[in-house]
């Protein structure tokens, strides 16, 4: 009948009302932790930035190396002197960050961090110019991943107005669902079945 057809499209409105202020209560938190990001990686960039120069420069055991392949060996070298570490190793700095020697969550597999205001992960490569290149991968993509952040800080503000507008979305068939019920409690009563 038209009076269940306008009932279940209100618990369904109903229900969409609901999770759209279940999602609101959890936007301030969501944006915080955003926000927190934008913050991170701004300082960073800024650190990569203010610490590339003309030439490259990477700072290993203390000593200071001018060339990437030399650089790169010395990584090499450094992980088959700490083949065994349980915890993070810092090892060096480079273009501003601490560079660390560690282990991955699992503990299977080695990695470099960088840590600035934020951490950071580089995977291993089986050649000296390839960490360097994963270790420079890292850093300049800074710039995506604060691009990533701000488009995702802009979606939660268009998220938040449309969540507002659904959870206060009055029901569009109110009126009818009204009338039908009145119309149903009359047919009732002149039948006797009230």
């Amino acid at each position: 009948t038209e009076l269940q057809r306008k009932l279940v499209l209100k618990s369904k409105h109903e229900r969409a009302r609901t999770e759209a202020a279940e999602q609101l209560l959890q936007l301030p938190a969501k944006n915080s932790a955003l926000l927190k990001l934008r913050d991170i990686l701004q300082k960073d960039m800024l650190l990569a930035e203010q610490n590339t120069g003309e030439g490259f420069s990477m700072m290993l055991a203390g000593e200071n190396y001018t060339r990437r392949r030399d650089a790169g060996e010395r990584l090499i070298e450094l992980l088959a002197e700490h083949a065994f570490i349980r915890e993070e190793k810092r090892i060096g700095t480079y273009r501003g960050f601490k560079l660390f020697l560690a282990n991955d969550i699992s503990g299977a597999r080695r990695i470099f961090l960088l840590k600035g205001s934020g951490t950071y992960r580089s995977d291993l490569s089986e050649s000296a110019m390839g960490i360097i290149a994963r270790l420079d991968n890292v850093v300049n993509g800074l710039k995506t991943r604060l691009e990533a952040a701000l488009g995702s800080i802009e979606r939660m503000e268009q998220d938040e107005a449309e969540l507002r507008s659904e959870s206060e979305k009055p029901f569009p068939f109110e009126t009818e669902l009204t009338e039908l019920r009145r119309e149903l409690k009359r047919v009732n009563g002149e039948l006797g079945m009230l």
